[in-house]
């Protein structure tokens, strides 16, 4: 009997504290940074904070890389040196792929002239190569033409064959009607048409020369959108599509949760709002990469953050992943209790106080009546007893 009494403390101790046996180690923070996105530092210095108050892991930090680097102008200046030096073929491998680079980028990372610049010095070094084969060379150099008609050669700079064939294009493109172009966006997004400096949204770009231009709209948080725009109206209108967040994926986040040894990561990612300072909070269990639920906390609402964390808490302890080696078998009692996220949310203090409490009545009723077979068990020697010689009690836990 003192044993089963010593095992009922214990057990009793678990479900009447959970939070003293479950929430060291359970919940890894990771506090996202984006690009574009300041960090918020009071955000930042709350969850450290609250992280500390509930025994979580220490905040890690992360820096979302965002969309890649792009190599376009490095690609220009190699085919302009090519070219100085003659290299023609090597040239026109660069330009090819500056130019589609440049395509799939909607002109990031260039300015204007060097957007032109890929297309009149491939045109140069068509005309080169095959001075005979016109129609290429003619399709740059009127692309050219068309993402910069303002642009005037150095004649010092160009061969003469080159400066006439530019001359006769930019009269063409000068000839060709023009047009506008409003593009409506996400009042956070600027808005660059054939890499020149962008403008905030809704934007109106007039005076465009018909033909293809480079489209590319940048907003903080989501990556960025790009077209090939082909104006051939007088007055052009296209609404920016939705884009995907910028986010740190889930099973990026189980990763690091489950490196640090916790149950759960908690990804906090700042969101763009406007006027609003957001900041998204997913709790993800380790073991699977499922998403267990999502907030969004308006930072500036007080008290706002350390409520969304408290809530945290609640669903950390309520529904635990099964995380080996995170709690003795003992406490795997409470840990097998799913109780749904939405359950937990409602539940207030006293609702989670009664619960606790029919636990620890229901875990000390089935351990006093263990104790009490226990008791007529041993009496198993008397030959009036009930009970067959051969009874293990120690079977009757298994």
């Amino acid at each position: 009997m003192p044993g089963n009494c010593g095992l009922v403390l214990r057990l009793a101790a678990l479900l009447a504290f959970p939070s003293a046996a479950l929430a060291q180690g359970t919940v890894q923070p990771i506090f996202v940074r984006l690009p574009g996105v300041p960090v918020d530092d009071a955000a930042l210095n709350t969850l450290r904070a609250e992280s500390g108050r509930f025994a979580w892991r220490p905040v890690h930090p992360v820096d979302f890389a965002g969309p890649p680097a792009y190599h376009t102008a490095a690609t220009l200046e190699t085919a302009l040196r090519e070219l100085g030096a003659l290299h023609l073929q090597d040239t026109l491998r660069d330009l090819d792929a500056a130019a589609a680079e440049a395509a799939a980028t909607g002109g990031a990372g260039l300015t204007n002239p060097q957007l032109g610049d890929i297309y009149l010095y491939r045109a140069i070094a068509r005309q080169k190569v095959d001075p005979t084969d016109g129609g290429r060379a003619w399709d740059d150099y009127v692309r050219a033409a068309t993402v910069n008609p303002e642009r005037v050669l150095d004649p010092g700079r160009v061969p003469p064959a080159a400066l006439d064939a530019w001359n006769r294009a930019t009269v063409a493109v000068q000839r060709r009607a023009r047009g506008s172009v409003i593009i409506q966006g996400p009042p956070a997004a600027t808005i660059s048409v054939d890499a020149r400096p962008p403008v905030h949204s809704p934007a109106l770009f007039a005076g465009l020369p018909y033909g293809e231009h480079l489209v590319r709209v940048e907003e903080p948080g989501h990556w960025p959108w790009v077209t090939t725009l082909p104006l051939t109206a007088a007055t052009l209108e296209i609404e920016v599509p939705a884009r995907p967040e910028l986010s740190l994926d889930d099973a990026a986040a189980a990763g690091v949760a489950k490196h640090a040894g916790a149950a759960f990561a908690l990804v906090a990612q700042p969101r763009p709002g406007g006027t609003e300072s957001l900041l998204e909070l997913r709790l993800v269990e380790t073991g699977t990469a499922l998403r267990r639920s999502t907030v969004v906390v308006v930072l500036s609402a007080p008290g706002a953050l350390q409520a969304a964390l408290g809530r945290v808490q609640k669903q950390a302890q309520s529904n635990p992943a099964d995380h080996p080696g995170q709690a003795p078998d003992a406490a795997r009692l409470l840990l097998d209790t799913k109780v749904p996220l939405d359950a937990a949310n409602r539940a207030d203090a006293g609702t989670q106080r009664r619960r606790t409490w029919v636990l620890v009545a229901a875990a000390v009723a089935v351990a006093a009546a263990a104790g009490v077979v226990a008791a007529v068990v041993g009496r198993d020697r008397n030959p009036h007893s009930i009970f067959s010689v051969s009874a293990d009690p120690t079977g009757l836990g298994r």
